[in-house]
């Protein structure tokens, strides 16, 4: 599903930050992906990571809007967001809120595994997307004056793809 969004850009100079690298297994892979000089990989993580040349990493809590907000701010106009995170329908929520700002027009933010929202609590990131979807349906509607900065929202099994 990714290389249907990201081929187009493999060979240009992306600046791409992934939420959740765990073991790093991603890192390697993005390296190679996206070959163009000038990449920047930022990666987020509760724990910290062993360096990997091109990646720059920051632990940070997912769920603290305002560390996530200013690591995004720090490396912006971000290309490409990834949230492979904790899978928590509340610190997917605070991420996506606190990083959308930072996204380039044309960008595009992936959510990973929001099935687990329905496994992990009480709450569901559905809802949450569903406002998302209405919001980019109803832009160009007269009674919608705000608009949206969203140009689409695509669903998947497991993942969910917004655009800018």
């Amino acid at each position: 599903m990714y290389p249907k969004y990201l081929e187009e850009l493999r060979h240009e100079p992306v600046t791409l930050l992934e939420i959740g690298i765990g073991e790093q297994g991603s890192c390697k892979m993005w390296s190679e992906y996206f070959d163009a000089e000038g990449c920047r990989f930022i990666g987020i993580d509760r724990l910290s990571s062993k360096e990997i040349p091109r990646w720059k990493f920051h632990v940070a809590d997912q769920s603290n809007p305002k560390d996530i907000g200013a690591i995004g701010r720090q490396h912006s106009p971000l290309d490409i967001v990834i949230d492979d995170g904790s899978h928590h329908a509340e610190h997917q929520r605070t991420s996506f809120e606190a990083l959308w700002p930072y996204v380039t027009p044309g960008g595009l933010y992936f959510i990973e595994d929001i099935q687990c929202s329905y496994i992990n609590s009480n709450a569901s990131l559905m809802p949450y997307l569903f406002n998302i979807v209405e919001d980019v349906v109803t832009s160009r509607l007269k009674f919608n004056r705000k608009g949206s900065d969203k140009s689409f929202v695509h669903f998947y099994p497991h993942i969910v793809v917004i655009g800018k």
